[in-house]
């Protein structure tokens, strides 16, 4: 008579695999939400510094300034940029969106992210020269998370936006 062989788990087997399963779960899922977490950050400034790269680009390539501030204040106030980031041909250069005004660029922020926006002439706006500076601005954007600084980015009076360094970070409080 041939030998018997096994063709199923028994119970046994099978509740210690799944233990293990569960264990590395536990082990790897924390780690892996740090991850998305991280990853998120990371699209929200380089997101950031498309949106001022863009509009330094079309500063360069057009007749008036353009400006970039937040869509969700309507480039009035406000040092907190939520929802929406606007830029715009600023045909007049007094940082607002007008009506006869051409908008750009529309960019939607997820609904957790803000960016504070400091600078020394206490803007709530940052305008590009034909010659690619910026229009006597330099100062930083700190991505806030429940009032606490996360992340950032600095631009020059020449223009140019770049990842901060977490010491250049600035106060998330409203």
């Amino acid at each position: 008579m041939p030998p018997h062989q096994q063709q199923a788990f028994s119970l046994h087997e099978l509740l210690v695999t799944l233990l293990l399963i569960g264990i590395l779960m536990g082990i790897a899922l924390p780690s892996f939400s740090a991850y998305i977490r991280h990853n998120q950050q990371a699209v929200l400034v380089n997101q950031l510094i498309t949106i001022l790269s863009h509009a330094r680009t079309a500063a360069i390539s057009g007749p008036s300034l353009i400006t970039v501030c937040s869509g969700a204040a309507q480039c009035e106030n406000g040092r907190f940029w939520t929802q929406q980031i606007l830029t715009f041909r600023d045909a007049n250069g007094d940082g607002r969106l007008d009506a006869e005004e051409t908008v750009l660029r529309a960019d939607t922020l997820p609904g957790n992210a803000a960016w504070a926006w400091s600078n020394f002439r206490v803007r709530p706006y940052i305008s590009f020269k034909a010659n690619g500076t910026t229009h006597s601005l330099n100062g930083t954007f700190t991505l806030c998370e429940n009032n606490d600084p996360i992340d950032g980015v600095v631009i020059s009076i020449t223009g140019r936006a770049r990842h901060a360094k977490p010491h250049e970070l600035k106060d998330c409080v409203q």
